[in-house]
Formats: C-alpha cells, sequence, structure tokens
C-alpha cells in the first residue's frame, strides 16, 4: 500500500499499523502506481481471458492460441503503463505469466464467477480502460479492444436480464 504521489504519510503508516494489528502482512511502497499497474496487467489481461472463454487459467495457459492472446493482452497493459509513466520493469510480461502459472489450474477470476453469475462485469475498468489510454496515447490495443468489444456484449445482456422482471407462469 502507499500514496499515489509516493510519500510516506502518518496516514499511510496508521493504516499500516491497523493493518499489521490485524494481522495482514502489508507493506508501505513509495512506488505504488508500479504496483497498481502490475496488478492491473494480470487482472485486466488474465481475468478477462478466462471470462472471454468461459474457463479457468490452466486451460487459459495450457491452449497455444489463449496462451498468445494473453501474452498480446498483458503487452499493451504494459505498453500503455509505460505510456503513462509508470516504471512496470522490462519483464512485466513474464512476471505476469509466471503469476498465472503458479495458481491452481481451475482457478477461476472474478469476472469468470460475475459473468457466469449473470452479474454486472468490471470490464469498462479493465479492459475498457487500457483501450481509452491507449488511445489517449496513440498505443495499439486490439487485442484489449476485442475482449473489451466481447465482455462488453456480456455485460450488456446481463444488465438487461437483471432489469428485466422475471415473469414466470405457474403451472398447477
Amino acid at each position: 500500500m502507499g500514496e499515489l504521489n509516493g510519500t510516506e504519510t502518518d496516514r499511510a503508516r496508521k493504516i499500516l499499523e491497523i493493518l499489521r494489528k490485524a494481522g495482514i502482512d502489508a507493506h508501505l511502497r513509495a512506488d505504488i502506481r508500479k504496483a497498481l499497474w502490475e496488478k492491473f496487467a494480470w487482472i485486466a489481461a488474465g481475468g478477462s481471458m478466462m471470462a472471454v472463454t468461459r474457463s479457468p487459467i490452466g486451460d487459459v495457459l495450457g491452449s497455444p492460441g489463449t496462451r498468445r492472446l494473453l501474452l498480446a493482452a498483458v503487452q499493451e497493459v504494459d505498453a500503455v503503463a509505460r505510456a503513462e509513466g509508470i516504471p512496470v520493469g522490462a519483464d512485466l510480461v513474464e512476471r505476469t505469466v509466471a503469476l498465472g502459472q503458479s495458481l491452481e489450474p481451475m482457478l477461476k477470476s472474478s469476472m469468470l464467477r460475475d459473468l457466469e453469475r449473470g452479474n454486472r462485469l468490471e470490464v469498462d475498468a479493465l479492459n475498457g480502460a487500457v483501450v481509452r489510454l491507449g488511445g489517449k496515447h496513440g498505443v495499439s490495443t486490439p487485442v484489449n479492444s476485442f475482449i473489451y468489444d466481447l465482455l462488453k456484449l456480456d455485460d450488456e445482456k446481463n444488465r438487461r436480464r437483471a432489469a428485466t422482471p422475471d415473469v414466470r407462469v405457474k403451472t398447477p
């Protein structure tokens, strides 16, 4: 955890103390924006690929085609982060894939679980953000655009379903 401007404040130290007293292994980081983008790379690429394919991470990484798409999605996030001035490190793509490989193969992302439950999706905040920021900086994001378009359709279906009353005819 940390302040976005990289300073160590009393507020951050107090929150850190509370978290540690609660048994949470927390640390202050001066490079919190880097940490956020590193996590964002995994969630936007890995989480959305699981949702698009309706598959757990082991299947996504185990198939050459979906593995390539995940890598390309992370590469786009990496390019957008750099355009935003975030020093994510030269090995972001490798670290992100290694994270996915370290997980239980049957793990499903929260976005996939939301999709399966018919809930709203965070696609605007994830892949949509990659696409918007890419456009702002002139960074091409075709894979994230494709993922966004597919998941946006699912999100819209879920929203319509949630807004439509469940009208069932009772039979004797």
